[in-house]
């Protein structure tokens, strides 16, 4: 797994990050510390982390598996989401209706859109941010994070100052080694912008513009982009194009890679070089195809079949 060295948090870290989000709601405890197990043999050592996913269960399944192994990981988490409620019935029929819902795609699309499994925003406060990482700290079973993330933040959070000296407090303190924002292009160009008050920036990479890049670059702040396959049908578009195009195809398994999503996976990491890709998967088989494409910068004629793949794909260009 190749290392870069994380703007803003001064550290050495695996170029490819796990999402945990799917940890206690997608897949099980038991399926989800497996995971995790197989995520540090792949050489990953970032995890990102919110009170919020897996339904609440997230922060205590890592614990649960790798709590042990503390001083050679990177912790995150964040403050800003709750899960949903989840009443007794709820947690008991979670077994069955998880099986159910992964066998069956159209069923799994359905239940996103009608929001039951969406996570609720809440009002910051100082007390809040402190008395949420004390809690992420405990189900860690951790005294530190290395990065204490905003959720969702908004501007009015962003420009209040007391909430800035709470963060400031926390970075002192030791219980965070950064701070940072999660959030939309909008809430990050704001942090970017607040004269080193925030180390790091995470935001979906279609979001990660040439112009975010480069003042990220500028003002020595760590970029992270999540989301790598999107919510649009580019994979599938990408996946068709290859299928029509047997040069395109040819070009595409001599550059060494075998799929569109690989292909996807090389166009991340150049939209993003300097920063982490994360990764969210409940398949080990999936995980160890994508560290597979992060041992190793991809080469010149990869980046230009990659280019050439996805431009005006559908009439648009992810790369712009």
């Amino acid at each position: 797994m190749e290392k870069i060295r994380l703007a803003g948090l001064q550290a050495d870290v695996s170029a490819l990050g796990f999402k945990c989000a799917s940890l206690g709601s997608r897949i099980g405890a038991r399926a989800g510390q497996r995971l995790l197990a197989e995520a540090v043999e792949c050489g990953i050592d970032w995890f990102d982390l919110a009170p919020a996913y897996g339904a609440g269960a997230a922060e205590t399944i890592f614990a649960q598996a790798l709590a042990h192994r503390r001083g050679s990981l990177h912790i995150c988490t964040k403050v800003g989401l709750l899960a949903p409620p989840q009443p007794a019935w709820k947690r008991a029929i979670m077994p069955v209706a998880r099986s159910a819902v992964a066998m069956i795609k159209p069923l799994r699309q359905r239940i996103r859109r009608s929001g039951v499994t969406g996570n609720r925003a809440i009002t910051l406060t100082p007390q809040l941010i402190r008395e949420s990482l004390e809690n992420s700290l405990g189900r860690l079973q951790t005294d530190h994070v290395d990065l204490y993330f905003l959720h969702n933040a908004t501007p009015d959070a962003l420009a209040d100052e007391a909430i800035l000296r709470t963060l400031e407090d926390l970075r002192t303190s030791g219980k965070t080694r950064a701070i940072g924002v999660a959030s939309d292009q909008t809430a990050v160009r704001l942090a970017m912008a607040a004269n080193g008050v925030f180390d790091v920036v995470q935001l979906a990479l279609a979001d990660v513009t040439p112009a975010i890049e480069r003042q990220a670059r500028a003002a020595n702040i760590g970029l992270i982009a999540h989301s790598v396959f999107g919510v649009d049908a580019t994979l599938s578009l990408a996946t068709a194009r290859l299928a029509r195009e047997p040069e395109l195809r040819a070009r595409l398994r001599a550059s060494g890679l075998q799929t569109a999503a690989d292909a996807m996976l090389v166009q991340a990491r150049m939209r993003n070089p300097d920063g982490i890709i994360l990764s969210s998967t409940t398949s080990t088989a999936h995980l160890r195809a994508t560290a597979k494409m992060f041992e190793r910068r991809h080469d010149a004629g990869a980046q230009t079949l990659v280019r050439d793949l996805f431009e005006n794909l559908a009439g648009r260009d992810p790369q712009a």
